[in-house]
Protein backbone atom coordinates (compact mmCIF):
# COMPACT_ATOMS: atom_id res chain seq x y z
CA UNK A 1 0.00 0.00 0.00
CA UNK A 2 1.34 3.49 -0.91
CA UNK A 3 2.32 5.93 2.14
CA UNK A 4 -0.05 8.73 2.53
CA UNK A 5 2.78 11.15 3.37
CA UNK A 6 2.60 14.43 1.73
CA UNK A 7 5.13 16.17 0.56
CA UNK A 8 5.95 19.31 -1.93
CA UNK A 9 6.16 19.04 -5.70
CA UNK A 10 9.65 20.58 -7.32
CA UNK A 11 9.40 24.40 -8.06
CA UNK A 12 11.38 26.25 -11.03
CA UNK A 13 13.16 29.59 -10.03
CA UNK A 14 11.50 31.65 -12.57
CA UNK A 15 8.19 30.57 -12.91
CA UNK A 16 5.39 32.56 -12.50
CA UNK A 17 2.90 30.88 -10.65
CA UNK A 18 5.70 29.08 -8.51
CA UNK A 19 8.95 30.55 -8.63
CA UNK A 20 11.08 32.65 -5.85
CA UNK A 21 12.85 34.62 -8.48
CA UNK A 22 10.13 36.22 -10.38
CA UNK A 23 9.00 39.25 -8.69
CA UNK A 24 5.60 39.34 -10.03
CA UNK A 25 5.39 35.72 -9.09
CA UNK A 26 2.52 33.91 -6.94
CA UNK A 27 5.44 31.92 -5.01
CA UNK A 28 2.77 28.66 -5.10
CA UNK A 29 3.65 25.91 -3.07
CA UNK A 30 2.10 22.58 -4.50
CA UNK A 31 1.33 19.53 -1.79
CA UNK A 32 0.58 16.17 -3.29
CA UNK A 33 0.23 12.85 -1.32
CA UNK A 34 1.48 9.72 -2.46
CA UNK A 35 -1.96 8.17 -2.30
CA UNK A 36 -3.57 10.09 -4.20
CA UNK A 37 -2.26 10.33 -7.80
CA UNK A 38 -3.88 12.86 -9.97
CA UNK A 39 -4.26 15.49 -6.82
CA UNK A 40 -2.17 18.57 -5.93
CA UNK A 41 -3.33 20.99 -3.57
CA UNK A 42 -1.68 24.65 -4.34
CA UNK A 43 -1.03 27.21 -1.61
CA UNK A 44 -0.84 30.71 -2.47
CA UNK A 45 -1.58 33.93 -1.05
CA UNK A 46 -1.80 36.68 -3.84
CA UNK A 47 -0.11 40.25 -3.39
CA UNK A 48 -1.53 43.68 -4.45
CA UNK A 49 0.70 43.44 -7.60
CA UNK A 50 -2.56 40.61 -8.21
CA UNK A 51 -5.34 42.39 -8.42
CA UNK A 52 -7.75 43.88 -11.11
CA UNK A 53 -9.96 45.70 -8.93
CA UNK A 54 -8.87 47.15 -5.34
CA UNK A 55 -8.11 43.68 -3.25
CA UNK A 56 -9.67 41.33 -5.58
CA UNK A 57 -7.74 38.76 -7.50
CA UNK A 58 -7.15 39.22 -11.00
CA UNK A 59 -9.15 36.96 -13.43
CA UNK A 60 -6.49 36.13 -15.70
CA UNK A 61 -3.82 35.34 -12.75
CA UNK A 62 -6.44 33.13 -10.98
CA UNK A 63 -6.48 31.15 -14.59
CA UNK A 64 -2.92 30.97 -14.46
CA UNK A 65 -3.06 29.71 -11.08
CA UNK A 66 -6.35 27.11 -11.91
CA UNK A 67 -3.84 26.20 -15.29
CA UNK A 68 -0.83 25.24 -13.18
CA UNK A 69 -2.49 23.17 -10.42
CA UNK A 70 -4.81 21.10 -13.17
CA UNK A 71 -0.99 20.44 -14.99
CA UNK A 72 0.64 19.53 -11.70
CA UNK A 73 -1.92 17.32 -10.40
CA UNK A 74 -1.31 15.25 -14.15
CA UNK A 75 2.28 15.04 -13.50
CA UNK A 76 1.87 13.73 -9.52
CA UNK A 77 1.05 10.61 -11.47
CA UNK A 78 3.05 10.89 -14.55
CA UNK A 79 6.16 12.20 -13.80
CA UNK A 80 7.95 12.06 -16.95
CA UNK A 81 5.40 14.12 -18.97
CA UNK A 82 3.74 17.43 -18.79
CA UNK A 83 0.79 18.77 -20.19
CA UNK A 84 0.29 21.55 -22.82
CA UNK A 85 -3.05 23.34 -22.78
CA UNK A 86 -5.11 23.37 -25.01
CA UNK A 87 -8.45 24.60 -23.69
CA UNK A 88 -9.16 26.24 -19.89
CA UNK A 89 -12.64 27.31 -19.06
CA UNK A 90 -13.35 29.27 -15.70
CA UNK A 91 -16.31 30.30 -13.44
CA UNK A 92 -15.67 33.25 -11.54
CA UNK A 93 -18.16 32.25 -8.55
CA UNK A 94 -17.08 34.75 -5.75
CA UNK A 95 -14.86 37.72 -5.54
CA UNK A 96 -11.02 36.35 -4.73
CA UNK A 97 -8.96 38.05 -1.89
CA UNK A 98 -5.63 39.11 -2.39
CA UNK A 99 -3.51 39.13 0.88
CA UNK A 100 -5.06 36.15 2.17
CA UNK A 101 -4.03 32.46 2.00
CA UNK A 102 -6.23 30.63 -0.32
CA UNK A 103 -5.81 27.11 -2.10
CA UNK A 104 -6.01 25.82 -5.70
CA UNK A 105 -7.32 21.65 -5.64
CA UNK A 106 -6.48 20.27 -8.67
CA UNK A 107 -7.96 16.74 -9.84
CA UNK A 108 -7.61 14.96 -12.85
CA UNK A 109 -10.71 13.41 -14.42
CA UNK A 110 -9.85 11.59 -17.75
CA UNK A 111 -6.59 10.14 -18.76
CA UNK A 112 -6.18 9.45 -22.50
CA UNK A 113 -3.24 8.04 -24.70
CA UNK A 114 -2.98 11.79 -26.21
CA UNK A 115 -5.00 14.46 -23.93
CA UNK A 116 -5.94 14.65 -19.93
CA UNK A 117 -8.40 16.43 -18.06
CA UNK A 118 -9.15 18.32 -14.89
CA UNK A 119 -10.98 20.04 -12.48
CA UNK A 120 -9.53 22.73 -10.16
CA UNK A 121 -11.44 25.04 -7.18
CA UNK A 122 -9.50 28.02 -6.15
CA UNK A 123 -11.15 28.26 -2.21
CA UNK A 124 -10.54 30.36 0.91
CA UNK A 125 -9.53 29.29 4.00
CA UNK A 126 -13.30 28.76 5.51
CA UNK A 127 -14.18 26.55 2.48
CA UNK A 128 -15.76 29.28 -0.26
CA UNK A 129 -15.05 28.69 -3.81
CA UNK A 130 -13.95 31.39 -5.89
CA UNK A 131 -13.18 30.01 -8.75
CA UNK A 132 -13.68 27.04 -10.40
CA UNK A 133 -11.96 25.62 -13.74
CA UNK A 134 -11.94 22.48 -16.00
CA UNK A 135 -9.52 22.34 -19.17
CA UNK A 136 -7.77 19.90 -21.57
CA UNK A 137 -4.12 19.06 -22.01
CA UNK A 138 -1.87 17.06 -24.79
CA UNK A 139 -0.03 14.79 -23.16
CA UNK A 140 3.96 15.61 -23.95
CA UNK A 141 7.11 14.05 -22.81
CA UNK A 142 9.20 16.71 -20.93
CA UNK A 143 12.32 16.68 -23.00
CA UNK A 144 9.80 17.72 -26.43
CA UNK A 145 8.51 20.54 -24.52
CA UNK A 146 11.37 21.81 -23.05
CA UNK A 147 13.27 21.37 -26.28
CA UNK A 148 10.90 23.27 -28.15
CA UNK A 149 10.97 26.49 -25.70
CA UNK A 150 14.30 26.45 -24.08
CA UNK A 151 17.80 26.18 -25.15
CA UNK A 152 18.86 27.43 -21.65
CA UNK A 153 18.96 26.00 -17.83
CA UNK A 154 15.80 28.23 -16.92
CA UNK A 155 13.31 24.94 -17.21
CA UNK A 156 14.85 23.21 -14.52
CA UNK A 157 13.24 22.09 -10.87
CA UNK A 158 14.55 22.37 -7.51
CA UNK A 159 13.17 21.23 -4.36
CA UNK A 160 10.69 23.41 -2.42
CA UNK A 161 12.30 23.58 0.91
CA UNK A 162 9.05 25.35 2.72
CA UNK A 163 7.57 22.78 5.17
CA UNK A 164 4.96 20.71 3.62
CA UNK A 165 1.56 22.09 5.64
CA UNK A 166 0.02 19.41 8.80
CA UNK A 167 3.93 17.69 8.98
CA UNK A 168 5.70 20.66 11.41
CA UNK A 169 8.53 22.70 11.13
Amino acid sequence: MACSHPHNQPINDECFVCGFDNPAGLEAQFVERDDEPGRVVGLFTPKPIHQSYPGRLHGGVAAAMCDETIGRAFISDHPDQWGVTMELRLRYRKPTPIGEPLEAVGTITKVTRRTFEGTCEIRRQDGTVCVTAEATYMRLPVERIVGECSDDESYMWVDDPRPVPGEGA
